[in-house]
């Protein structure tokens, strides 16, 4: 095959992949309205979390603090890394969420606007909107680096953690998928598993509808443990 017919494939499979993923990922065609953030700010809730963990590497350990909807990270008293005051984090995890033996930091993000400064050329309109992202940050020559971002989830996540629910030794993102409102209340709705492939995150199962509220319980694991016999 010459090599200028493997770099139009090549090309041709960047696009497919990323206009799947964007069907995956968009919430183009779910409800809020492009509002201010800071209407969305009064109708905000976010968990307040204190974890210290060596997710660097460098046998230090750093400590991860989320107090009002902001992630702050320090090492020895120094900070490290904010998220931006434009977004909102509503929970994080320290997992390793990309199966590839290192620690990654997890977060549920609220923000406006789908797409950061990269706008995929096949979407021809920003959305405005408040919605929920999924983004995984990680250490690179000791400084928090994105690993993968997602745009506006189609389902925004009302509770996710990561589990080993097949029993294949890594661990797979277990989410209680939600749906949007005028309040921004996240009332879980469906049971999801996904599980990292090379580039991102692809939905092994989603349950039926129903109503799947609180935490990730035991009983809800259960369930997902139960089905996933049959992916095997």
């Amino acid at each position: 095959m010459s090599k200028k017919r493997i770099i139009v494939l090549s090309a041709i499979l960047v696009v497919v992949a990323g206009v799947v993923t964007y069907r995956f990922w968009s919430g183009s065609n779910v409800k809020n309205k492009a509002i201010p953030f800071d209407i969305f700010l009064e109708h905000a809730v976010s968990d307040d979390q204190y974890i210290e963990e060596d997710v660097s590497g460098d046998h230090l350990p750093e400590t991860y603090i989320l107090s009002s909807g902001r992630l702050t990270v320090t090492q020895a008293g120094e900070e490290l890394w904010q998220t931006p005051s434009e977004w909102w984090v509503d929970h994080f995890e320290i997992a390793d969420t990309t199966s590839d033996g290192q620690m990654e930091i997890a977060l549920s993000v609220w923000k406006s606007r789908s797409y950061g400064t990269s706008k995929p050329f096949w979407v021809s309109e920003e959305d405005k909107s408040v919605k929920n992202h999924f983004f995984v940050f990680g250490f690179k020559d000791q400084k928090i680096q994105p690993i993968w971002q997602s745009s506006n989830l189609s389902r925004p996540n009302c509770e996710f953690n990561f589990k080993d629910v097949n029993g294949d030794g890594m661990d797979e993102l277990v989410v209680i998928e939600g749906e949007y409102s005028s309040d921004f209340i996240c009332s879980g709705k469906y049971l999801a598993v996904w599980s990292w492939q090379e580039w991102g995150f692809y939905n092994d199962w989603r349950s039926k509808a129903g109503e799947y509220e609180g935490e990730l319980s035991q009983e809800y694991l259960d369930q997902i443990i139960e089905v996933s016999k049959f992916w095997e």
